[in-house]
C-alpha cells in the first residue's frame, strides 16, 4: 500500500458558514443542508485528492472516533430539553456514513464506501480493512480519512466530576491519505500494520525488527499511551537498537486528546525528515496496534 498524498486539516472549532466558505476553495459544487461533520470530511478529502484525480472506481474508507457529535447533541437537546421531535436534517445527519456518501458524490467515485469506528483505534481498523481489500485485489485506489468535530458542549463535560478539560476534544480535524497499490510517484508506503492482544506481544514484534528501527526511524504514540508508558517504550527501543530512540511528538501542538494516528502519518509525511515511522497506539482494553510507515 503506497501513500501518494497526505493532508491534516486541524483547526480550532469553526461554524458551518466558515466551513462552507473554506469548501468553496476546493470545489464549485454546492452542497445543500449538510452538517459540519460532512463539511470537514469534504474539505479534507478534496484537499487530499486535489493533485491526483482519483480513479472513478476508487474506494472511500471514512473513520471516526465519535461521529457527528454536533448534530447528535442538537437532536438530544430537542428531544430531552425542548421536548419536541428532532428537526429532520439534524436527525439524518447524526448518521456518520452520510459524510462518506457526500465525499463519493463530490469526487465522482463509485467504489467501496465504508465508515468505521472502533474504540480509539478507528483509523487503524480502517487501514486494516483497506489493506485486506488491496491484498485481495478488490481495491486499487482509495481515500482513507479520519474526521471528528470538536465537542460542542465542552464546557459541560469539563464541569463534570472526574473529567478534565484535556479529556475533551477541542479541535476540528479531517486527516486523509490517498493510497494506491502502485509505487510509482508515491511519497510513502504502509510497510506494516500489526495488532496485538497484549503489550508484551507488541514488544516482541518490535524486537524482530531491529534493522527497521535502526534505519533513521522515529517513534510516535496515540493518545491512550501515557507519559510513563511512552518512556518505557522508548527505553525498550533503545535497548533493541543500542542507540537513543527518537520520538516524533506530533501531539505537542494539539494536546494528547486531540490527536489521531491519521494526523501522525500526515504530519510525518509532510513535515518530518526521518525515513521511517513506528506509531504505537492502544484502545482502553490495552489491545495494541503498531503502524509502520516508510518513505519511498
Amino acid at each position: 500500500m503506497f501513500i501518494h498524498s497526505a493532508v491534516a486539516h486541524i483547526t480550532a472549532p469553526a461554524d458551518v458558514k466558515t466551513l462552507k466558505e473554506e469548501l468553496k476553495r476546493h470545489t464549485e459544487i454546492h452542497f445543500r443542508r449538510i452538517s459540519k461533520f460532512v463539511l470537514l470530511a469534504l474539505i479534507g478529502a478534496y484537499s487530499c485528492a486535489a493533485r491526483h484525480c482519483p480513479d472513478g472506481a476508487a474506494a472511500i474508507y471514512l473513520t471516526t472516533e465519535n461521529g457527528n457529535l454536533a448534530d447528535t447533541e442538537s437532536v438530544l437537546s430537542q428531544i430531552y430539553r425542548s421536548h419536541s421531535l428532532p428537526m429532520p436534517f439534524n436527525f439524518i445527519n447524526t448518521m456518520a456514513n452520510t459524510a462518506a456518501f457526500y465525499v463519493a458524490q463530490g469526487l465522482g467515485l463509485c467504489g467501496r464506501n465504508l465508515t468505521v469506528s472502533s474504540q480509539n483505534l478507528s483509523f487503524e481498523r480502517g487501514m486494516e480493512l483497506l489493506k485486506a481489500d488491496m491484498d485481495l485485489g478488490f481495491v486499487k485506489h482509495a481515500l482513507i480519512g479520519l474526521v471528528d468535530v470538536a465537542t460542542t458542549a465542552a464546557s459541560h463535560f469539563a464541569a463534570s466530576p472526574g473529567i478534565s478539560n484535556t479529556q475533551v476534544n477541542q479541535i476540528d480535524r479531517s486527516c486523509w491519505l490517498y493510497v494506491t497499490s502502485e509505487r510509482g510517484g508515491a511519497m510513502g508506503e504502509l510497510a506494516a500494520i500489526q495488532s496485538f492482544k497484549t503489550q508484551n506481544d507488541a514488544v516482541q514484534w518490535l524486537e524482530t525488527n531491529p534493522d527497521a528501527l535502526s534505519q533513521n526511524a522515529v517513534i510516535s504514540f496515540g493518545s491512550a499511551v501515557g507519559l510513563t508508558e511512552k518512556k518505557a517504550w522508548l527505553n525498550r527501543v533503545q535497548a533493541i537498537t543500542s542507540q537513543p530512540a527518537r520520538e516524533f511528538d506530533y501531539a505537542g501542538n494539539f494536546g494528547n486528546c486531540n490527536v489521531t494516528t491519521a494526523c501522525a502519518v500526515a504530519h510525518f509525511m509532510n513535515t518530518f525528515s526521518a525515513a521511517r515511522l513506528f506509531h504505537i497506539n492502544k484502545n482502553f482494553s490495552d489491545q495494541y496496534v503498531i503502524l509502520e510507515v516508510s518513505r519511498c
